[in-house]
Parts: structure tokens; sequence; C-alpha cells
């Protein structure tokens, strides 16, 4: 599944016949698209918890950083950075932390920046999260192609749905990894 795929999935959802092939085309409804599917992705990327797109990289100086007061160290923030999650000391304990201008400052030297990638290729995600992108690009296109109150109030409940599916499946799975406990299964045993 591509961008495309799912913008007419999409589109299918607010109840619009049409289907584009690229999200170049000239049509309405790939303009739409065009603009709504970044937004769509990003903002279901940017929810806490998933640990699929999640990263750890070395913390690199910026040493041509503009000073800012009372942060005495700078460091780049990797251009695939959509959310930080945490900065981290040589001992990984959690520093202060905040971002200016694309990067990141602290008051000691970090170590390891964590953050969330904004994965572009729905074909890495996981299922529900292709589901939550999904409902969310058809509500924000369900607003600008003119859908009625309750229409638009049926997309907005599945997209809400399609999001907190996508969360239990990520929280479950997460558990089920290797070395993760199921305290409910021992309990049983």
């Amino acid at each position: 599944m591509d961008a495309v795929d799912i913008c007419n999935d999409a589109l299918g959802m607010c109840g619009h016949d049409v289907e584009i092939t690229g999200l170049t085309d000239s049509s309405a409804e790939a303009v739409k698209c065009a603009r709504f599917w970044p937004r769509a992705r990003r903002a279901v990327l940017s929810e806490p918890g998933w640990n699929f797109n999640k990263e750890t990289s070395e913390a690199v100086e910026d040493e041509s950083a503009a000073e800012l007061p009372g942060w005495d160290y700078a460091y780049f923030r990797d251009a695939g950075a959509l959310v930080m999650a945490q900065v981290l000391d040589a001992a990984g304990e959690r520093l202060d932390y905040t971002v200016r201008s694309g990067v990141i400052y602290t008051r000691e030297q970090a170590s390891v920046i964590e953050f969330t990638r904004d994965e572009e290729d729905p074909e890495r995600w996981p299922e529900g999260v292709v589901q939550a992108v999904t409902a969310d690009l058809a509500y924000r296109l369900g607003k600008v192609l003119g859908r009625d109150s309750k229409v638009l109030s049926g997309l907005a409940q599945e997209k809400r749905e399609a999001l907190a599916g996508a969360k239990r499946t990520e929280r479950t799975n997460a558990g089920a990894q290797v070395g993760n406990k199921n305290r409910y299964a021992a309990a049983r045993v």
C-alpha cells in the first residue's frame, strides 16, 4: 500500500467516488490529497507511544549554533526527526532540553538523542497505523470536500477509533516482545 492507495481509501471513506492515480495529478482530489496527506501522516506519527519509528542517534554537537541563554550545549537535530522523545547523558539519565530553529539545546553534555522518525513509506507502518492515517486523511478531506455535519461526525469518530485501535495494538505488540513479561498471563499460571 502506498500514499495513493491511502488517499483513494480516504476519498472512499468520505463518500467520494473519484480515484486519483498520483499525488501530482491535476484533479481537484489529487491536489487536496497532496496537501493533506503529509499533514495526516505527521499528525498520526507524532502521537506518543509508537515503537516502529523510534530511533536513537549519537548526540553531535553543533558548534555553529547560536547561543541560547541558560543552555550550555547545542546539538544537531536529525533531519528525519518528527518528534523529540528524550535526550540522555552518558549514564543514560534524561536531560532537560529545548529545541529552537532545529537545534537541540541542553544544560549538560548529551550522549544520545531519541526521537520519532517521520516514516513516509506506509509499507513500513503497522496495519493499524495505516488505518489511522487513512481515517485522519478521510476526515481532513471530508471537511474540504464539503461533506455534511453527519458525515463529518462519523469520520471524526472513525478517526478516533482507528487511532485508539492502532495504539492498543502497538502496546500489545510491545508487551509481547522477547524479554517483556505478560503480567496477565503470568498471574494465571
